[in-house]
This record gives structure tokens, sequence and C-alpha cells, in this order.
């Protein structure tokens, strides 16, 4: 049910992509012949006992409408919005003005210290709870005679369950959204293990929500008056009661929210016994710290190794020099340990990836691609774990593999035709793959002298033709040539730098939605790009300074639209790929659950929130 959209907690999804240490309350198995525990600290433990008493928690009325303005419903990664996009972005909220006055990281109150992570997600629980609270005495006050209600009153109880429901999500997604961008960027090492640490207790928690029966239970009697337990599903009949009595009388956003949440339901194991449920539940959590575990290996250690003979060293200091080599080469070890006939270095991804493309020495390129390849030695435990705990879970809910859970709600459908996909793909280039082949033999030949295509020869080469073609381009030019007809596309790179790529950004958003995207400056709260505990405020970058950026999005008639942040280059501890992160999604609460048919709202009973995103 309740998974947020940037790190989607059931984790059929982002394949790896994830990062940041484990915290240690969430393996509690071992993995293959390698025991990954633990014991979390006390405080851990009892941010992760709270959903164990949420019977007690504070009544929902009494929350503060900020902790309920976060993002919109989210269901196997994906946002379910309950107003359409083009009402949203015509309404400021009090809470994003709030955010104004106290500068904070990804504009979380008080997230001003690592260890305000967990005091937030201990916070997130409890609020969740309360919401929880509220529709489960929902539950239990209704009965037989609800169905003599009038059918305005019950659609009006559909859209406040289904608000509610939103909320839910709103409330998790504000703080762990934040923690997972904060985990794989953030230049500290302390911020990234207070974000971990945050991320694992609530994924923990989502799990707990998705296996809540009374909110299953909730959704089925008062949105789709069909509360069997049978498990079974006629959402998609438009011939059946409760379809034709109270679905159809949504607006077609809550419709399309219900029926995914409801297919996200019985799709992630609702219908399972108590027990089937708690071991998918223990499961999952086993598989979220694999994942974090997998991924924090690779972010977190560096391989460092050797380079020996004087034409290996010679070849390193012309592609790479020394205080450049200092920089990514982080070790107390001699950087040249015996003379001139060693060299230090590491799998660093940017060393690695600058020695395979410039180096013609096909020995140094094979020991730097060997070595950076074979970095992390502990991930095959981890790996071969991850994949037996995914089946065993897809399994358990009832699928052949982990293959077919994922693919389940995704265009392609099933494995066989992401299968068919991938052949026709792959018969459709041979061609042209066959034709790179034999251009990278060619140069090989030239340069080398022959032999076969290596992996670690790829990337050089590659940089090799491509730079070649592009010098005979200018020949041309200079001839007056105008023969483009091989790897058109590079002749535009040059044009692409980051700065020309904003600015033409700027212009696509203004003449094709009249849309201004201006800078502005970070303050220093909000900046994850720097380590800011440890480096004085002049040594701060500024707006465009090559740093972290942001930018605002204005309409003249509609005013603010959000915010983006740009952080395009490497450093220690960062996601190493290119990447998009919703810090917060844009929403509007319609407290009344009275929506105007011609999309206006009024102002006094919604609270949005603008949207960011990095």
């Amino acid at each position: 049910m309740m998974r947020p959209p940037s790190c989607m907690l059931h984790r059929s999804y982002r394949s790896l992509g994830y990062q940041g240490r484990q915290p240690q309350s969430t393996i509690q198995k071992c993995v293959s012949t390698t025991e990954y525990f633990t014991e979390g600290s006390s405080q851990q433990r009892s941010c992760q006992q709270q959903p164990q008493q949420w019977q007690q928690a504070r009544p929902y009325s009494q929350l503060k409408s900020s902790s309920l303005s976060s993002a919109s419903f989210s269901i196997a990664g994906k946002r379910r919005c309950l107003v359409s996009q083009s009402n949203s972005a015509s309404q400021t909220s009090s809470s994003d003005a709030h955010h104004h006055h106290q500068p904070t990281l990804f504009s979380l109150p008080n997230l001003l210290h690592p260890s305000d992570f967990l005091q937030l997600a201990n916070t997130a629980i409890q609020d969740c709870d309360a919401v929880r609270q509220t529709l489960a005495s929902s539950l239990s006050a209704s009965n037989n005679t609800d169905s003599a209600l009038p059918i305005t009153d019950k659609v009006q109880k559909a859209k406040q369950t289904l608000h509610l429901l939103d909320d839910i999500s709103n409330i998790v997604c504000t703080v762990i959204d934040a923690a997972e961008l904060c985990r794989s960027v953030h230049a500290s090492p302390q911020w990234r293990r207070g974000a971990s640490d945050c991320f694992g207790i609530l994924s923990e928690y989502i799990g707990n929500l998705n296996a809540d029966e009374r909110l299953y239970l909730s959704l089925r009697r008062f949105v789709f008056a069909d509360d069997g337990n049978d498990g079974s599903s006629d959402t998609n009949d438009p011939s059946s009661t409760s379809f034709t009595t109270i679905l159809s009388q949504l607006p077609p956003e809550y419709q399309r929210m219900a029926h995914a949440m409801r297919r996200e339901f019985e799709r992630d194991g609702i219908h399972l016994t108590y027990t089937k449920r708690e071991e998918a539940r223990e499961l999952n959590n086993v598989i979220v710290g694999l994942e974090s575990l997998f991924t924090n290996n690779i972010t977190e250690k560096t391989k460092y190794y050797n380079v020996t003979g004087e034409k290996m060293v010679q070849e390193v200091d012309r592609i790479v020099p020394r205080h450049v080599l200092g920089q990514l080469v982080r070790t107390s070890e001699s950087s040249a340990s015996d003379g001139t006939n060693s060299l230090t270095l590491s799998s660093d991804n940017l060393l690695s990836n600058t020695l395979l493309a410039h180096s013609p020495s096909p020995a140094l390129r094979k020991e730097v691609y060997l070595q950076s390849h074979t970095a992390i030695p502990e991930n095959l435990n981890v790996l071969d774990s991850l994949i037996r705990h995914r089946h065993l879970h897809s399994s358990l809910l009832g699928y052949k593999s982990y293959a077919h859970r994922v693919l389940s709600d995704r265009m392609v459908g099933t494995p066989k035709k992401v299968q068919e996909f991938l052949q026709r793909m792959e018969e459709g280039s041979s061609h042209v793959y066959k034709r790179d082949m034999e251009v990278m033999l060619e140069a090989k030949r030239h340069v080398e002298g022959g032999g076969d295509i290596e992996p670690w020869d790829v990337p050089f080469y590659t940089s090799l033709i491509k730079a070649q073609r592009q010098h005979q381009r200018w020949k041309e030019d200079d001839g007056g040539s105008g023969d483009y007809d091989e790897d058109e596309s590079s002749q535009f790179a040059g044009y692409f730098s980051v700065e020309n790529s904003i600015d033409g950004m700027k212009v696509l958003v203004q003449e094709l939605f009249g849309i201004v995207m201006k800078e502005a400056d970070i303050p220093i709260e909000e900046r994850w790009d720097v380590d800011t505990t440890a480096i004085a405020d002049e040594q701060i970058p500024k707006a465009g300074g090559g740093g972290m950026r942001k930018f605002e999005f204005h309409h003249e008639e509609d005013g603010p639209l959000g915010t983006m942040y740009f952080d395009l280059h490497p450093r220690d501890g960062k996601f190493v790929h290119a990447a998009h992160f919703t810090i917060r999604c844009g929403r509007i609460r319609n407290d009344d659950g009275d929506d105007n048919n011609n999309g206006s709202h009024d102002k006094t009973n919604n609270d949005h929130q603008l949207p960011i995103v990095a």
C-alpha cells in the first residue's frame, strides 16, 4: 500500500540503487555464510516499537496541519494525487511560508543535526498512528445501519477515508523521502548515517502499514462498500453495486487512487493469514537491509592497490597529475611506495574511468579494470542472499518469481514480454553492434597491432574513435565539406555544456509554459554538498559557483510552483550515477472533502505545499 515513491519500500523497485549505512536494527538473520546482525540502540528500538502501541496515539484532531503537509499518496512507488495538478499549482501554503522562516535541510522543520532524523522518524510514526486510530475507530463504529445512509453521506465518507489514507502516506513520505536523498548524497558521513538509520526505521514501519488489515477493511467498507473476507476484488467490474453507488460518484482522481490502493494491498499479501503476513513482513525487512548493505558497501568502501613498473607509473602520471591523484587516492600509504616503480591507486569511480578511457597501455587498463570490478568481494554473499530472499518473499505472496512480482504493475506486465522486447532490440541493433566492433578492431590493429576487443578496451577505443571523428569534422569544416554521416550526435555535444543546458531549460519553460526559472542562493542549513561542520563559511560555494544549485519556479498568474536542486558533480559518499529524487510532492489537502466540479478550491480549506525535487 503505502510506499514512498523515491524510496519504494517493498523493494521491488530500483534494483540495487540505494546507498547509505544500514541501520543496525534491520537485519537480524544470517546472510549466506556471513552474519549481518544486530541489536539496535535503545533509541532506535524505541522508534521501532512505537507501532505496537499505536492504539494509544494522540487523537488525529490534535495533529498540527504542518505534520500532514507532505507528499501525495503513494503506492508501489507511484504518487496518487487526490487533486488535479492544475489545481495544485494555484495555491500557496501556510506550511511552506513557515518553512521559509527557518531554513532547514530538505525543508523539514527542526532538521538541523544528524540526530534530528531519529526524532523526525519517531514523530512521523506517532502522527501516522493517530490517523490509523481515527480509521480504526470509524471502522469499529460502523455497522449495518450504514447501508441506510443517503448516498451523498456515503460518498462524503469515502472521500474522508481516502484523505486519511493519503495523510498516512504524506506523513511518512515527508521524512523518508528526505532521508533517502540524504543517505545517498550528503557530504557528511554523520548525516548519511543518521538518514540511513531513519530510513531503516520507517521502512520497517511501512511494512507494518502494508500489513494493517484495518486500513484495508476501511478502504473496502467505506469506498467499495465491500468488506468481505475472501480477499477477492470486483473493483474492475462496472456493474458491481459498490462501483455504481459510491465509486462512480467520486471524482476520477479518487477512483484511480482507490482502485490502485486496493490492488496494491492485495498484491502485497493482505489476503494472507496473520502468520503469513508477519513472515512476509520479516522477509521484506531483511530485503531492505540487504539492499542498503549492498549499496553502502559500494559507496563507503574503497579498494587500494599498487601498479608496478616504471612504464605503468609514468602512464598514470601522464594522465592524472600527482596533486589530483592525491585527492582521489586518500590513503595513509605512500603514493609512491617504491621510488618510481610503484604507485598506489584506488577503485575510485572517477579515477578508474579516467584511466580506462585515456590510457593507451593495455596492461594498465586491464589492471585497473580487474581491480575496480573486484573491489567489494563481500557483496557476492550479500547479492546471493538478496536473490534468495527476494524469491522467497515473492513466492510467499503468490508469484512465480521476483521478476513476476516486480513487473505485475508495470506496463510490460510479464518477464516473457521483457524477454521478447530485449530479443527484438538485439535483432534490430545487431548490425550496428557488428559495425562498431569492426571499427574498434581496426583501431586496435592500428594502435596495438591486433587482438580481440576485451572489456577494458571498450572505453579507450570508444574515446579514441570519437576524438578522431571530431578531428576529421574540424578538418572538413576548414575545407568546406558538410558531410556528417557518421556519429552525427557528437557534433552537437560541445553546445550542451551544463550552463548552456540550464539556460536552454529556462527558455523552454518560459516559452512553453510561461514559467520563470530563477536561481536562488542556498542557505547554509539547506546544503548537502559540503560537510558544513568541518569547513568555514567562506569556503561554502555560492550560487552558480560549481557546487549545489537551487532554482525556483514561478508563474505570473499561479504564483510559486516549486523548487529544483541541481547537484551535478561527484564527491566522496555520493551516489555515483545519474538520479532524480523527490524530496516533497505538491499537494492540496481538502479538509472538508467537498470538491468543486469547476476545479476551483477555497484557499481557506486547503493546505497546499509546493513540490521540491533534486
